[in-house]
């Protein structure tokens, strides 16, 4: 277990802010809402590999949450 690395996206252990850590799940719950809705609308392109159409949605909803 020498290579095992927790992260805590909620930073609550760094924190123990819960407000901090009810904006950081939050968000989380956004992107992962945003990635389904982007998976179910948009479609793969013929010929496009997994990881392309991955990379694509992904860029797509991050371009999105910048407005």
């Amino acid at each position: 277990m020498e290579d095992f690395e927790l992260k805590d996206e909620g930073q609550y252990w760094e924190t123990d802010d819960y407000d901090l850590l009810k904006k950081s799940l939050g968000f989380i719950d956004d992107m992962l809402d945003s990635m389904q809705l982007a998976f179910r609308s948009i479609p793969s392109v013929e010929g496009e590999s997994i990881e392309d159409y991955i990379a694509r949605i992904a860029q797509r909803v991050k371009d999105r949450t910048k407005e």
